[in-house]
């Protein structure tokens, strides 16, 4: 009776999804209609007031019932094929929730593409002009930022909150849940070299333990955004930056320029090595200080298959339209020039 019932849902399940899949690919706007102002809203609502009340991260429920209900496939007594097929059912059950739940908005358009801006390579002349200008900015902010005494990563996430969902209001994104993003087991996410993840079927973000902690805002802030379904690295990115440097709080504030600096930085490191190294010299101590630690907390936890790690991301994205699959991430700086040009015209 309950195989059955199972197998009721999984056809259900599926054939929904592959429904879906069909109408969304052939039209973004009716995609952004339907479902990413319509089903997605909903299924966010429904979850963050329920479930999302849940004190403990909802990664650590969801993985090991997967990995029980896995055990007892592999362990049942039903012939080799019932239990293979027991198995691809469950797989393919990960692949439909994952559409119903969030993947279907990888076929809205990006913002880029929503806002009609052009997205430009910046020159090595705005590149170093921009660097210039974020370097005197943490330069200045440092001395008023305490990351020994950073908030509770509870309450960050209740700070970061208002501010995301006014920035996305900004540009026309419903924010009709409240989007939690979690601190999840020190080097679980960092040895893959991911400092956070969201997992469509827990309904949050999560950020590995790990990171130092003045990565936190921005990091948090980024794996928010995709929970209220933006899809691109490169969006998330955008919106974690205009979200924390909205903030009146030093360490929040300092965490994306910080994060911005970076970005910059690894842009004209490959274009100008040379310009690269005099910037990095107009750093005080202390900024010096804390990318230096962003590296040390990051190298606790030694790498594991990274060569395959990253052409399985690489290939992930790009099937899900981002073209430019892991350098999506440093679109970010393209995104931020195109803002400011926009807000020039106003």
């Amino acid at each position: 009776m309950l195989r059955r019932r199972l197998n009721r849902i999984w056809a259900i399940t599926a054939i929904l999804t592959l429904i879906l899949l069909v109408v969304f690919q052939v039209n973004a706007k009716v995609c952004e209609v339907i479902y990413r102002d319509g089903i997605f809203q909903i299924f966010r609502i429904i979850y963050d007031y329920t479930l999302g009340f849940n004190p403990i991260p909802n990664f650590y429920l969801v993985l090991p019932s997967l990995l029980i209900v896995l055990f007892f496939i592999l362990r049942s007594r039903q012939i080799w094929v019932t239990r293979l097929f027991d198995v691809l059912k469950l797989l393919s059950f990960l692949f439909f929730t994952f559409y119903l739940t969030w993947g279907f908005n990888y076929f809205n358009r990006s913002l880029e593409e929503q806002l009609s801006w052009k997205l430009d390579n910046p020159d090595i002349e705005y590149l170093e002009t921009e660097i210039s200008k974020v370097s005197k900015e943490l330069n200045n902010l440092r001395p008023s930022v305490e990351s020994a005494n950073l908030i509770k990563f509870s309450d960050l996430q209740n700070l970061l909150r208002p501010a995301l969902e006014n920035q996305l209001a900004t540009f026309g994104f419903k924010t009709l849940g409240r989007v939690r993003a979690r601190k999840i087991i020190p080097g679980f996410l960092l040895v893959w070299r991911t400092s956070g993840i969201y997992l469509p079927q827990t309904f949050e973000g999560h950020i590995d333990g790990g990171l130092y902690n003045l990565q936190w805002p921005f990091t948090a802030a980024h794996e928010m955004a995709h929970g209220y379904g933006i899809t691109s690295e490169a969006d998330c990115n955008f919106f974690a930056y205009l979200t924390c440097i909205s903030m009146d709080d030093a360490n929040i504030k300092y965490s994306g320029l910080l994060a911005y600096w970076r970005y910059l930085a690894s842009e004209l490191r490959q274009r100008d090595k040379e310009s690269y190294n005099n910037h990095r010299t107009t750093l005080s101590d202390l900024v010096e200080g804390d990318l230096k630690e962003i590296r040390n907390h990051i190298d606790r936890f030694p790498q594991i298959m990274p060569a395959y790690r990253d052409k399985v991301y690489n290939q992930y994205l790009k099937s899900h339209g981002i073209n430019d699959g892991i350098k999506n991430y440093n679109r970010m700086v393209l995104l931020i020039k195109a803002h400011q040009e926009a807000q020039l015209l106003k």
